[in-house]
């Protein structure tokens, strides 16, 4: 809303401003996205570009609070199938650093296959049961 007296000013919902406040929201145009749940299905490291997981592999070395990289398809709600043009690759942190969505977001749509979509998602100690999901899969980074 725009007041000519006052200057811009924003309205949000009760949920948005708790996101924004716990820094889960970040500039516009960033390519990030409120927070979603959302069933994923792990993605061989074999159907994804070189450059793509290079470049993930890469961000995990550069950045000492990663503790792994895993990359996902976001599976359809009705056909319960993976849905290949959605990728979602989880930093597993060390402690929730909002930061590394801005270092990673922006390079992501160049790198994913034509036609695909991403998301980045951060995984820190506060969810023990996505950790026990994630460690059932083999990671991008490190690279065993």
């Amino acid at each position: 809303v725009i007041n000519p007296h006052e200057g811009p000013r924003l309205s949000m919902q009760p949920d948005t401003v708790k996101a924004f406040v716990q820094g889960e929201l970040s500039q516009a145009g960033s390519g990030i996205a409120v927070p979603e749940k959302v069933a994923l299905a792990p993605i061989h490291l074999e159907e994804l570009p070189e450059e793509l997981v290079s470049h993930l592999r890469d961000f995990g070395q550069q950045h000492s609070s990663v503790i792994g990289i895993y990359v996902f398809n976001a599976v359809d709600e009705t056909t319960h199938k993976a849905i290949k043009s959605d990728i979602r690759i989880l930093l597993w942190m060390r402690a929730k650093a909002d930061k590394l969505y801005q270092d990673l977001a922006p390079n992501l749509a160049a790198l994913l296959p034509d036609g695909s979509r991403g998301g980045v998602a951060l995984l820190d100690g506060s969810n023990p049961d996505a950790i026990g999901y994630v460690q059932q899969f083999k990671p991008v980074w490190p690279a065993f």
